[in-house]
């Protein structure tokens, strides 16, 4: 294994902190091997369960195979996409293979996984992610006994605009975002929480096209009142824009006076850095736990 990940982390090293649609193809092609060759048996899973009323409110529930869960922690899993795609399933034909792998590192590590999905834009534009995952901790809070969920140990992982989504939770003017003041803590990958740090068009598919606006749906300018516990994380491959304000949001919330800590994710880009886990590359597996 220690060869192998040296022969990976040479090709992340020489795709370096570039990310587009070619980059995500390459990437899933480094790690599908990897991630087959892994044996879930021991883990089932609920499917599919409906958190709103929306085709895209689904969320899965990864658990010990023959166990009935009780008390449980739960970690939210959601996936990135640039706000207009992605999904909790990356591909249809192998379902569990890259989100459901980072339930399943959690499942691994004593948790319940939860991976969880959202509306997209151009649909459905800000501060709609932020409502899902406001609906989807109401859902798991409702509905805590029948999956045996702590719910006092609910912890927040968004990755890219997922990550986005969970910062706009957090911290925002909107009052259409019911908050829960029993959150466990909140992992962060590389989100977009300045949106003048971000120039790409995609964007403005979510936020919409006055930036004159951005800077009131920009999390890091709500971040005074104090929450959970937080870690951001950027990776050393990452593009310069997630780097800048994933530094810039945690010097914010130091300042604050949150409880927060902050990691460069050495020899992982912007996908890497969520997909390795499991496969014995321990960047950042135990950070997370």
């Amino acid at each position: 294994m220690e060869q192998h990940t040296e022969e990976i982390s040479k090709k992340i090293k020489e795709i370096g902190n570039n990310f587009n649609h070619d980059v995500v193809k390459e990437v899933y092609s480094i790690y599908k091997p990897l991630l087959r060759k892994i044996n879930n048996d021991h883990i089932s899973i609920h499917r599919n369960l409906m958190y709103g009323n929306n085709k895209r409110n689904l969320l899965d529930i990864h658990y010990l195979k023959d166990t009935k869960p009780k008390n449980m922690p739960a970690v939210i899993y959601l996936h990135g996409g640039g706000f207009t795609g992605g999904n909790k399933n990356a591909l249809e034909d192998e379902p569990d293979l890259i989100h459901g792998n980072i339930a399943n590192f959690f499942v691994n590590n004593g948790f319940l996984g939860i991976n969880a999905t959202y509306r997209l834009a151009p649909e459905y534009k800000y501060p709609s992610g932020a409502e899902d995952v406001s609906k989807i901790i109401n859902f798991l809070i409702e509905n805590s006994e029948k999956y045996g969920i702590a719910i006092d140990k609910i912890f927040l992982f968004g990755q890219s605009a997922g990550a986005s989504h969970v910062a706009s939770y957090l911290f925002n003017d909107s009052s259409h975002i019911k908050k829960f003041d029993r959150l466990a803590g909140c992992i962060l990958f590389s989100g977009a929480y300045d949106l003048n740090f971000v120039h790409s068009n995609i964007i403005e598919q979510y936020y919409g096209e006055n930036k004159k606006k951005y800077n009131q749906m920009s999390s890091i300018n709500f971040t005074e009142t104090i929450c959970c516990p937080l870690y951001i994380f950027t990776s050393e491959y990452d593009p310069d824009s997630f780097k800048k304000q994933g530094e810039k949001f945690y010097l914010k919330l130091k300042k604050d006076g949150h409880s927060v800590k902050f990691k460069t994710i050495p020899g992982h880009n912007h996908l890497s850095q969520v997909i390795h886990l499991n496969t014995g590359d321990n960047s950042v597996g135990p950070d997370l736990i």
